[in-house]
């Protein structure tokens, strides 16, 4: 059973590991949504810890997946909704939001959000901001698309609460342990799969700033032949001391 507090932290009374499927006992009525991303801290295994999906829901608890061994867990176990890594409110104004990434390799732009419409929210690009209402370099511009893009909200003009749901189209499969999807259609093999149990995988990737020499790894893989930026700035990730991803940066 959950007892909430204004941080929207939940305190679990009980966790029982059977089959790596995690029942979680809370103590008052449960809050969390099916399919909603919830962050365990405090329980021993320590397995337990982290980012979870939650896969079923009752009045007095929950489940989600694990690798964690059966079993019983102690400890002061917490459970809250996930947070958005990574980002932070630096303005605020009536119905206006401007979140930036505070990711050390972010490009420090920010992201405005004017939540006043009914149906949909207005969103925009900037460089830099002074307020919520005043910054450079916009993007879409108003040429581009004047006042910037559209976020559907609802299609009723109300309070109603809505559930959201995305889709996804992708030629790529290796994203699916990332996305942990509700659902995956395969148009290769026309296979629907419903409610699979993924767990988003542990990476430790290492960032390093280099020159161009990393580029031919890649180069056979990128959908475009142009070429090399002129005065760029490289950088390649790597796992487990093989290169994955490639990076070149240059200014404007």
């Amino acid at each position: 059973m959950c007892s909430r507090n204004c941080s929207g932290l939940s305190e679990a009374s009980t966790i029982d590991l059977t089959r790596s499927i995690q029942p979680a006992s809370v103590n008052s009525g449960n809050s969390f949504e099916e399919g909603a991303i919830v962050f365990i801290d405090g329980a021993t295994p320590g397995a337990l810890n982290g980012e979870a999906r939650v896969l079923s829901t009752t009045s007095t608890g929950f489940t989600f997946a694990t690798d964690a061994p059966d079993g019983a867990a102690s400890g002061n176990i917490t459970g809250k909704y996930a947070p958005v890594h990574s980002w932070a409110k630096i303005y605020a104004d009536t119905n206006v939001a401007v979140w930036q990434s505070q990711d050390p390799q972010a490009n420090g732009h920010c992201l405005r959000i004017d939540d006043s419409g009914g149906a949909s929210a207005r969103v925009r690009g900037f460089e830099s901001m002074t307020d919520a209402s005043t910054g450079t370099g916009t993007f879409p511009s108003d040429l581009q698309l004047s006042g910037g893009g559209y976020w559907a909200k609802s299609v009723n003009s109300n309070a109603t609460a809505v559930r959201w749901q995305v889709v996804l189209l992708s030629c790529h499969y290796d994203i699916l342990d990332w996305l942990a999807p509700d659902w995956v259609f395969d148009t290769a093999t026309g296979q629907f799969d419903r409610g699979r149990l993924r767990c988003r995988p542990r990476l430790a990737m290492h960032i390093h700033q280099t020159d161009w020499r990393y580029w031919p790894l890649f180069e056979p893989h990128h959908y475009l032949k142009l070429p090399r930026m002129i005065a760029a700035t490289c950088y390649v990730a790597t796992i487990d001391g093989e290169p994955v991803a490639h990076l070149p940066a240059a200014r404007r």
